[in-house]
């Protein structure tokens, strides 16, 4: 996956050509994600989670039609997670899919595919999860995207609807590109905390280099044999080894 450019833009439904009858309703969008992704990249540390309810809020508000939306996230022993969502009825209805096993953002997450949803009281396809939305909640239509890209699988991106048959072809394909844009910025937020992460770490480590040099009079390349000896050893990971040394060294 990639982000769009201004040559898919003039393909899409809302793309602004001049024409007469043109439509022009994703423009608030791609100008809300474009803004959104601004501030992310502005941010030293976004949190992925702050950034998915930001995305969540854009397609209840962006999209026709869609009162709620929210993200899940694919996670632990049962697969799935509720992460995100524009109020409490999407976290109701993942709680519900979360405790079922089953349902369309489920689906969308496991086989690969964007699942619609037209109208719930004649869904046949996930009875317990359709049971308990229809009885708990006023939601009727949804449409499930996964979240991808190139190098990893996040999740289900949910638009929801209060009343039956309510997403045309341009919500859809609006819908699409939200969940595309959701996915990049998702992995460029995690990428942005792996590499502080990273360089935190190698901190960490020639602090605890400079240490064991010092304290044992050895040189760098038998300082970090030292901490590889010792996670080895003791079954934990260089660089909390290296936290411990720095953590027990007195202080001035």
């Amino acid at each position: 996956m990639r982000a769009l450019d201004s040559r898919d833009e003039a393909t899409l439904p809302g793309y602004d050509d001049g024409l007469p009858g043109t439509m022009t309703h994703a423009a608030g969008l791609h100008s809300a994600i474009a803004e959104l992704a601004r501030s992310v990249y502005a941010e030293s540390r976004p949190h992925p989670e702050a950034v998915l309810e930001e995305f969540a809020l854009l397609a209840s508000t962006h999209i026709h039609d869609v009162t709620h939306a929210s993200v899940m996230l694919l996670a632990g022993k049962r697969g799935l997670r509720s992460s995100a969502a524009s109020g409490g009825v999407p976290h109701l209805i993942d709680k519900i899919q979360e405790e079922t096993q089953e349902g369309p953002s489920v689906d969308a997450m496991k086989d690969h595919r964007t699942v619609r949803v037209d109208d719930l009281t004649e869904e046949s396809r996930w009875p317990r999860f359709t049971e308990a939305v229809l009885s708990q909640t006023p939601v009727r239509s949804m449409l499930c995207y996964r979240l991808y890209t190139d190098i990893h699988d996040w999740g289900a991106l949910s638009l929801h609807a209060n009343t039956p048959h309510a997403f045309d072809a341009e919500a859809e394909q609006a819908g699409h590109i939200l969940a595309t844009h959701t996915a990049l910025t998702l992995q460029a937020v995690q990428r942005n905390r792996q590499f502080r992460s990273a360089l935190g770490s190698r901190d960490i480590i020639g602090q605890a280099k400079g240490i064991l040099m010092e304290r044992f009079d050895i040189g760098a390349g038998a300082a970090f044999a030292l901490l590889t000896r010792l996670s080895q050893e003791s079954n934990k990971p260089v660089v909390v080894i290296a936290k411990e040394v720095v953590d027990a060294k007195p202080k001035d």
